[in-house]
C-alpha cells in the first residue's frame, strides 16, 4: 500500500473514525463524536506577566496518514519570537491533542500551554472531576455566571452531552477551570497551573512544555450527583424584554469631527483615570461631545479616596452632570471609603446627580464583589469587552447569548437597583488585571483600537447587542465611543457602519 502524500490546509474540517474537528487560526474547534459537539475548543494560550495574550500565528496543517500537525508560532507585541508550539490530533478510538510548545528565551509568564472550552449548553448539567490524587468529586457546572473557579484540581473530567458520556483526560500539569462567561466569552475554560501558585513564573528553552488532553465518549447516561442537590441546572426563564436607553462614551487622546446630533440618546459616559495629567484634554473633549449631541455627562471617576474625587468634580464642575460614579484605582470596584465622599458631595448640590456604583471593569469584578456594593446606590453600572480573551470573530458573535446571560444575572445582583451597561468596546479599554502599571504606551493604545468598528458586521452585532441586554432592570448602556479610533463617526465626521445604526436607533427612541 502506498502511504498517501502529506499535505497541507489552513483551515479546514478534518473526519476520522466518528470523530470530526475543525481548525481555524490554531484552534481545535467544535470537537464531535457522531455529530455531538462534546468539546467546543482546544487552543495553545500564551499571556505575558500582566495577562495579555501574546499574539501567535498559525502555520498550515499537515495531514500525514490520519494524523494532523501543525506549528504555531508566538511572538511579542513587536514581533520578536517568544515560543513556538507544535501540535498534534490523532483521531481514534479517543481524540487526542498533544502539544509541545518550547520556548524560544527566557520569559515571565503567567501562563504558558493548552486551553480546554466545554460549551455554555453544559450549564447546570453534573460534573465529575477526577484530581490528581485519582480522588473524584461530583458537582455540577453553574448555571449562574460562577464567580470564581467551579473546579479546581482537575486532571480528568467526566459529564454527559446528549446521551454520551465524555471523559477528558489532562496530562502535563495541574487544570482548574473558570466560568468564561463573566467576560461575555461563550465557555466553560479549563486551564493549567493553578492561579494559587505563584506568577508570574519563569520558562525557558531547555525543557519543552508538554500537555496532551484525550477525549473518549460512550453511550451511557449522564453522570449522576450522588446526592448533590441539582438547583443550578438551567435557568427559571429569561427577564423580559424592555426598551432601554442608548448611549455611548467620550474617548482619550481624540481630535477631529464631533458627532451630530441626538439629544435623545443616553448620557455621555465619561471616565476620568487615576493619571491626572490626562484630565483636561478628556474633559475639554468631552464637554465638546457632549454639547454636539446634546446630552448631559455621566461622570465616572477613578479615585483612591476623598481628596482625589473631589479633585475630578473640581476638574469637571463646567460638564452638565446626570450621573456621577467613583472606583478604586486598584480595585477597579466602588470602595467605601470613595462611596462617602461621593454621597457628602451630592449632598450640597441643590440638583444632585444620579449617584453609580459598581465597577469600571468587567461584570466579572462585580459578579466577585457584591458584597462590597453601596445598596444605596441609584445604579449600578459593569462593562464588556467581548475581546478580552479571543479576538476571532466567531467568538465575537458567541458573545452575544452571552451578553443576555450577563445582563440577567447583573440585575439579580443589583437586587431591585437598576443596571447601567457600559462602555461596551471590542476590546479592553485597560487592563483590569496587570499586575505593574500601565505603561500607556503606543502597544496600549493599539490594543485599544475596536478592529471591527468600521464593518457592516459591527452594524448588525451592535443590533444584537441592543437586543441581548434590552430586559427588564436594565436602565441603559453605552456602545463604543462617540469619535475616534472606537467611534461611531470617524476623525473625518463621516459615520461607521455602527454608528449610522446608533443614530438610527436613538432617533426612534
Amino acid at each position: 500500500m502506498v502511504k498517501p502524500e502529506p499535505r497541507e490546509v489552513t483551515a479546514a474540517t478534518f473526519e476520522r473514525h466518528r470523530w470530526r474537528v475543525s481548525l481555524s487560526l490554531g484552534e481545535i474547534g467544535h470537537i464531535a463524536h457522531d455529530g455531538v459537539q462534546v468539546v467546543r475548543a482546544i487552543r495553545v494560550v500564551a499571556r505575558d506577566e500582566d495577562w495579555n495574550t501574546f499574539p501567535h500565528r498559525a502555520g498550515p496543517a499537515e495531514i500525514d496518514d490520519g494524523v494532523v500537525r501543525f506549528r504555531i508560532d508566538i511572538d511579542d507585541d513587536d514581533g520578536a519570537p517568544v515560543a513556538c508550539a507544535r501540535l498534534e490530533i490523532r483521531l481514534e478510538e479517543s481524540c487526542t491533542v498533544t502539544a509541545e510548545i518550547r520556548p524560544v528565551r527566557d520569559l515571565e509568564v503567567n501562563r504558558l500551554g493548552i486551553v480546554v472550552l466545554l460549551s455554555p449548553a453544559l450549564a447546570g448539567s453534573p460534573l465529575e472531576v477526577v484530581h490528581p490524587d485519582g480522588t473524584r468529586d461530583t458537582t455540577a457546572l453553574p448555571s449562574r455566571i460562577a464567580p470564581h473557579q467551579p473546579a479546581r484540581d482537575i486532571s480528568a473530567l467526566r459529564y454527559g452531552v446528549d446521551g454520551l458520556v465524555v471523559d477528558v483526560a489532562l496530562e502535563g500539569d495541574v487544570f482548574e477551570m473558570e466560568d468564561q462567561r463573566n467576560w461575555t466569552d461563550a465557555s466553560f475554560k479549563v486551564y493549567n497551573r493553578p492561579l494559587a501558585l505563584p506568577f508570574p513564573y519563569r520558562v525557558g528553552p531547555v525543557e519543552p512544555i508538554r500537555q496532551s488532553a484525550r477525549i473518549t465518549v460512550e453511550q451511557g447516561a449522564e453522570p449522576a450527583l450522588g446526592g448533590v442537590p441539582l438547583e443550578t441546572r438551567g435557568r427559571s426563564g429569561s427577564a423580559a424584554r424592555s426598551p432601554i436607553k442608548i448611549g455611548t462614551s467620550s474617548g482619550r487622546h481624540v481630535h477631529g469631527a464631533l458627532p451630530p446630533p441626538a439629544p435623545h440618546a443616553g448620557p455621555l459616559l465619561v471616565e476620568l483615570t487615576a493619571d491626572r495629567a490626562s484630565w483636561d484634554e478628556i474633559i475639554a473633549r468631552a464637554s465638546l461631545e457632549a454639547d454636539a449631541l446634546g446630552v448631559p455627562v455621566d461622570l465616572r471617576v477613578v479615585a483612591a479616596g476623598a481628596d482625589d474625587l473631589e479633585a475630578g468634580l473640581a476638574a469637571a464642575r463646567a460638564l452638565r452632570l446626570a450621573r456621577v460614579g467613583v472606583f478604586d484605582p486598584r480595585t477597579h470596584v466602588t470602595e467605601s471609603s470613595g462611596w462617602d465622599a461621593l454621597r457628602r458631595w451630592r449632598d450640597r448640590r441643590s440638583e444632585p446627580p444620579c449617584l453609580v456604583a459598581g465597577t469600571r471593569a468587567h461584570f466579572t469584578e462585580l459578579n466577585r464583589t457584591i458584597e462590597r456594593l453601596p445598596r444605596d446606590a441609584d445604579l449600578v453600572a459593569f462593562s464588556m469587552t467581548p475581546m478580552m480573551h479571543a479576538t476571532d470573530l466567531e467568538h465575537v458573535e458567541e458573545s452575544l447569548d452571552m451578553q443576555r446571560l450577563v445582563a440577567e444575572d447583573a440585575v439579580e445582583l443589583a437586587d431591585g437597583i437598576p443596571v447601567v451597561i457600559g462602555p461596551v468596546t471590542l476590546r479592553r479599554r485597560f487592563n483590569a488585571v496587570a499586575t505593574r502599571p500601565s505603561p500607556g504606551s503606543r502597544v496600549e493604545a493599539q490594543r485599544g483600537i475596536d478592529p471591527l468598528i468600521g464593518t457592516e458586521y459591527m452594524a448588525s452585532w451592535f443590533e444584537r447587542s441592543v437586543a441581548a441586554v434590552s430586559i427588564e432592570g436594565v436602565l441603559g448602556a453605552s456602545w463604543f465611543e462617540a469619535t475616534g479610533p472606537r467611534g461611531l463617526v470617524t476623525t473625518e465626521g463621516e459615520l461607521t457602519p455602527a454608528g449610522a445604526r446608533w443614530f438610527s436607533f436613538v432617533s426612534e427612541t
